[in-house]
This record gives structure tokens, sequence and C-alpha cells, in this order.
């Protein structure tokens, strides 16, 4: 009976959410399909961004791709910056390799309006890029999990799921890791979450726990889940535990990641509202926005 009730589920999913549309309603690309690439390049979903400071354009945070136009991260990263100063790094999985991938500007930071700074409630937003994405193997969105219904219908039962957590952050020696860290872990116990972290954000399960490789650096990072032959947006890295006066979170950290599932309507909305808009104006790029398209420096 299990068995049947996890097959209906997984053929709602893709069902409801097995492909991405463009403004026009028509099939754009499949989501969450990992491509034919090698090893290294298997998450083209996940996304580096970058913040100018002092005019250099740096690393800071990671994020996921959910349409041509969006990616999806944390609040906690893109709160005090404001567009003109962020960009996405795409297709890439080595930092360093200035001939992988490339790089678009940021146009909007559309950050949840529940969102409290002081202890990372509701910790998501959503960056419009000032071009579309060039989907390719390299460069595709993750699916969206359905919405946690209030009847309760579709289970969201966490503890046990398999899942890969994704993304650069501080290694050993509080370096950054620029070639992409991924891991497949198991999400804990609810009770052990609520035993190292405050107690009322995982009552709710506005958040889950897992142990990570990744943190700081990672926020805003991807934990995925597969289901059949494709990738599921599950959670987003928040916040970690470090021993005392340490930077990096490191190996068998314990993470905290924000449930999606609880925003995905909000999501929706806001790639529905930027549809709509889409449709009321030409679709061809502007030249600025043609211009401002540009490889990694």
């Amino acid at each position: 009976m299990r068995r049947q009730l996890v097959a209906v589920f997984v053929a709602v999913l893709q069902i409801s959410f097995g492909v991405e549309q463009d403004p026009a309603g028509q099939v754009d690309v499949e989501c969450g399909v990992a491509g034919h690439q090698a090893e290294p390049m298997l998450w083209p979903f996940h996304v580096g961004l970058y913040r100018t400071v002092d005019g250099e354009s740096l690393y800071f945070c990671g994020a996921t791709i959910v349409s041509r136009w969006f990616v999806l991260g944390s609040a906690h990263c893109v709160l005090h910056y404001p567009a003109q100063l962020l960009a996405v790094r795409y297709g890439t999985y080595n930092l360093t390799q200035l001939e992988q991938g490339g790089r678009i500007g940021v146009s909007r930071v559309l950050i949840h309006p529940a969102y409290r700074a002081q202890d990372f409630s509701h910790d998501i937003a959503l960056l419009q890029l000032i071009a579309p994405l060039p989907y390719g193997d390299t460069v595709q969105p993750a699916c969206f999990w359905p919405a946690i219904p209030e009847t309760g219908v579709v289970p969201d039962q966490l503890e046990g799921t398999l899942g890969t957590t994704v993304g650069w952050g501080i290694g050993p020696h509080n370096l950054y890791t620029y070639v992409l860290q991924i891991l497949e872990v198991r999400v804990s116990s609810k009770p052990r979450c609520i035993e190292s972290f405050e107690e009322r954000l995982f009552k709710d399960d506005q958040f889950f726990c897992a142990v990570t490789p990744v943190c700081k650096g990672s926020g805003g990072s991807g934990f995925y889940v597969k289901l059949g032959n494709r990738y599921y947006l599950r959670g987003i890295t928040t916040f970690g535990i470090a021993a005392k006066d340490k930077y990096q979170c490191g190996i068998n950290t314990l993470t905290s990641l924000l449930n999606v599932a609880h925003y995905t309507d909000w999501i929706q909305q806001q790639l529905a509202d930027h549809s709509a808009a889409q449709l009321q104006r030409p679709s061809e790029q502007t030249e600025e926005n043609t211009m401002q398209q540009q490889q990694p420096q």
C-alpha cells in the first residue's frame, strides 16, 4: 500500500511540476533532469551568487535555477545588497575555471515579505535576472516540490529522506572550496534538530536539518531529492552549527535547511506575475540586457 501511495505521489509531481512553461504557456524545457555531461557537471540547477565590492566581483552564496528569468536563494544572502551589485554565475562547477559557463546580472531582488533576519524565519528570496538563462545540458531549472496543502493529503515526512546537498563554501583552513561539493545525506530527526537549534523553527516544519559538508558561503544552496528521473528542490541551506570561533562548518556539521515546500505557492505566484508582465511587452531582449550578459571575469 505504501509503495502505491509513493508511486501516486511521484506521478502527481511529474504531471504537475515536470516542465517549465514560457510566458505564452508553451512547454519550454523539462525540469530537474541532469544532463549527459561528466560527473562534476551533473548539477545544472545550481548557480553561484556574486557581489561587487570595491570594484571586484566576489562569490558569496549559492542559489537554484527555477526559471529562465529567476534563481532562488536565501534572503539573508542578499538582504543588504542592491540588485545592480549582484550577478549569477551559471554552468560551472569550478569557480577558478573562468572559461566555464557565463554570468548574468540581477535586475530585481524579491525577499519573502515575512522574512525575519533575527531568527532566519522565511529566509527565502527570488532574484530576477536582466536576461534569460541559456538553457542546455549545463543550465537547467530544478523542479518545484508541491505546496503542502492544509488538508495534509500530501505527506511531508522528511525524517530519513535521502537527498543531495550541493554548494561551494568554507572548507579547511577557512578557505573557499572552489570545486562544487556534492554529498548524499539523510534528513535528521526532528528531535535532533530541536535539540541543536531553536524549537520554534522546527515545530511547524518551516525548517529541517541534516549533517552536511557545506555551511558558511553555501547559504542559499539547494538540497535536492530525486524522484523518478527528476531532481526536486526540497530545501535551502540557511545556517549551521560550527565550533566556537571557527568560521568554517566542515564535514559532519548539522545544518538547518528551509523547507521549500512551504513556499511553492509564493514562488509560483512571483513567476506567474513576471510571465503576465512579459506578455504585455515585446519578448525580445533590449540591447542593454544583451550587452550585460557576459562571460565570467
